[in-house]
């Protein structure tokens, strides 16, 4: 996790120096997402993902169609159990949790009416990568005394999608350039094709005493992904 986050953060920054630059018109999107897996993905993981995602879009003036990022992270199962800490320390006992989990980054193309009224409708397309994986980690009094990640993989991801952004307050003071914040509810549905990745779900990890092994699974990863969260505009 703290790998992508370190890529995520590093992208965004570059992003937002060079975009702000001559920002023109620029949004920016956080939410709570679920993602529906589908096909043989939703054959084999029978629990929904959620996390949260966030996107940044710059579009300029009087142009319908803004560039952007997408990044969202998500859950898709988890497992915890209480071990001792070790076999010469059994009377220390620590909490483990596995979770199985996906980081999609995206480039986002977005066609937006350039009439924006209190409702903003808008289409999206999508194109990028997810990173599946599972991690362990060894906590006390929800301290992470160690951790390790079990398996992962890499696919390709693309897709389309449509949202609407509904005003829901305009601030009064506006910024330098004159330009006033807006900030909206925004509501937004996509269909994600996932390439083919290799991945565990809950009850892939096996343990026989001090060995352990894994219960893989390989398809495509398809998904419908549905968001609902706050956006700012200036």
């Amino acid at each position: 996790m703290k790998r992508i986050a370190c890529f995520a953060g590093t992208l965004l920054s570059l992003y937002f120096t060079t975009a702000t630059v001559s920002a023109e018109n620029f949004d920016i999107n956080a939410g709570f997402t679920i993602g529906v897996q589908q096909g043989d993905y939703a054959d084999i993981v029978d629990r929904n993902a959620f996390g949260l995602s966030v996107d940044a879009v710059y579009t300029p003036e009087s142009f319908p169609v803004g560039f952007g990022l997408d990044i969202s992270f998500m859950n898709y199962g988890s497992e915890e159990r209480r071990e001792n800490f070790s076999s010469t320390i059994p009377d220390v006992r620590v909490d483990v949790e596995n979770t199985n989990n996906m980081a999609t980054m995206c480039f986002l193309v977005r066609y937006r009416p350039i009439d924006k009224g209190a409702v903003s409708p808008y289409l999206d397309g999508l194109f990028g990568f997810r990173y599946l994986y599972t991690d362990t980690e060894i906590t006390s009094d929800y301290e992470v005394i160690a951790s390790d990640t079990n398996f992962d993989d890499f696919a390709g991801t693309y897709g389309f999608g449509g949202g609407v952004g509904i005003k829901l307050h305009t601030f009064d003071t506006p910024m330098d350039d004159g330009k006033l914040v807006t900030l909206y509810l925004d509501l937004k549905v996509r269909y994600m094709k996932g390439g083919e990745a290799e991945y565990l779900k809950e009850g892939s990890i096996i343990r026989d005493g001090s060995s352990v092994s894994y219960e893989s699974y390989k398809s495509y990863t398809d998904m419908m992904v549905y968001v609902i969260g706050l956006g700012v505009r200036f």
